[in-house]
């Protein structure tokens, strides 16, 4: 039985724990997010992780915040960094029918972020870049969270977002970006984050700027990582002129194949296993 949050907590049937292996799937610094009540989502993973025979976390961050509880739970964490399907996330099988129009009719460079838009993004940043090249157009791909105020940000006429498109059609859309982007705050929430979307990014051999810290750092010199307002902006420059060479496009694609979620099904398998033959 794998759960993946600690909400889940409150809506398990015990009863079908009898003789299970028990795994906590834990994606996300759950307790950091927007509006979340801290103390009562800490209890719930507290009492999540004394119950089960084994915790999976997606970066070292997850890991370091969840032995903080205990240190004696070191035994239980397993790491499994997130992945990408290669065969979804492939130059080589692109289809015409998977199109989606979202460009608008220029022959300006585009850059482009997909996923949620919330306060976690940095839409200032965006902005600022935006002005300073008028001549890029810059694409927000994904749902605009409620509470998001996008009035500063209509009137410039290099941005655009797009709101939800078809999970079908991102390969397309990707293959349609000259640069791919992760425009995100520094926060504890992020921090959390091995993100998934830089994956699918390189799978499509893209370039990536995204914003430094641990998580992104261990993707060495296949992305482009940035602090400041001027240093996203000399990359991207940078970026938008150079020519990229095969070795380059050959290395982004190679690393995507050798993390794909197959490889991280193996490992799961794997600990699955070793709980079980610990728990007999």
């Amino acid at each position: 039985v794998i759960v993946t949050h600690p909400d889940h907590y409150d809506i398990l049937p015990y009863e079908i724990l009898e003789g299970k292996t028990f795994i906590y799937d834990c994606m996300d610094n759950y307790k950091t997010f927007p509006g979340c009540k801290k103390e009562v989502m800490i209890k719930k993973e507290m009492k999540l992780i004394n119950l089960c025979d084994g915790i999976i976390v997606s970066s070292m961050d997850l890991y370091n915040e969840l032995i903080k509880y205990d240190e004696n739970i070191e035994k239980k964490l397993h790491l499994i960094n997130n992945g990408v399907d290669p065969e979804k996330f492939s130059l080589d099988n692109l289809s015409k029918e998977n199109e989606v129009d979202i460009w608008r009719d220029n022959e300006r460079k585009k850059v482009g972020f997909i996923g949620t838009i919330s306060e976690w993004v940095d839409l200032n940043l965006i902005k600022l870049i935006a002005l300073k090249n008028k001549n890029v157009d810059f694409y927000m791909i994904g749902p605009v969270d409620r509470s998001i105020n996008l009035d500063d940000y209509n009137n410039i006429d290099n941005i655009f977002f797009t709101n939800v498109q078809p999970y079908y059609s991102i390969p397309n859309i990707l293959d349609g970006l000259d640069v791919t982007i992760m425009p995100f705050k520094k926060s504890k929430l992020v921090e959390s984050v091995n993100p998934v979307k830089i994956y699918e990014y390189l799978a499509m051999a893209k370039p990536v700027i995204a914003i430094r810290y641990d998580e992104t750092k261990k993707f060495g010199d296949l992305i482009y990582t940035y602090e400041t307002i001027e240093e996203f902006d000399s990359i991207l420059k940078g970026l938008l002129t150079e020519c990229i060479d095969d070795e380059v496009i050959n290395n982004r694609i190679r690393f995507a194949k050798q993390n794909s979620w197959k490889e991280r099904t193996s490992q799961l398998e794997g600990i699955i296993i070793e709980c079980k033959s610990k728990a007999e």
